[in-house]
Parts: C-alpha cells; sequence; structure tokens
C-alpha cells in the first residue's frame, strides 16, 4: 500500500516572520554589496600578481594559441575575438582595451 507524503508543513516546524523594510533601503544595500563585489572582483588587480581578470584571461589565451616572441605576427582582432569567445563573455572593446 502507497504511503501517504506529509505536507511540507508538516515536514518542517518554522514560523514565518516579515520583516517591515522600505523598499530604498533594501535597494541601497543590496545594491551596494553587489559594487563592492564588482569593485574587488573586477576593477581592482589582484595583489598576488597585479593583474585583473581580463588580463589573465587573455594571456591564457595567447599561452593557448601558442602566440610567442618567436613566432609570426597575429592581428589583435584575432585575440580579442578568440578571448570573447572562450574566456571573457562581455564586449570585444573591454578586451581591447585591456590587451592594448
Amino acid at each position: 500500500m502507497a504511503r501517504k507524503k506529509k505536507a511540507a508543513a508538516e515536514l518542517f516546524d518554522f514560523t514565518e516572520t516579515i520583516v517591515a523594510l522600505s523598499a530604498g533601503d533594501q535597494l541601497d544595500r543590496d545594491y551596494f554589496a553587489y559594487a563592492r563585489a564588482v569593485v574587488e572582483d573586477r576593477a581592482i588587480p589582484a595583489a598576488a600578481d597585479g593583474l585583473k581578470p581580463v588580463h589573465r584571461r587573455i594571456l591564457w589565451d595567447m599561452w593557448t594559441q601558442r602566440l610567442l616572441p618567436d613566432r609570426p605576427f597575429v592581428k589583435t582582432a584575432r585575440v580579442v575575438g578568440d578571448t570573447m569567445a572562450l574566456f571573457h563573455p562581455h564586449g570585444d572593446a573591454s578586451i581591447a582595451d585591456a590587451l592594448a
């Protein structure tokens, strides 16, 4: 015989608490946390190597393409396009600026 499933309220003993908070205060708090994460993760170079994530992605792409000083010339657009396609899901302008 099949067992009857218990409702979620029967499985967990919880109380619902509603906190009154203005939309402006919540948006300020959330946006501040997001802006701080962006600055820490993208805008400021890491202390370990002095590189931003976009610089690491460019260097890795150039390494996988074996673009070394003793190899023939390759256009910047090739590196920018390949980096954008494989590693950096943002626009090409940020990659080109970081490469330059």
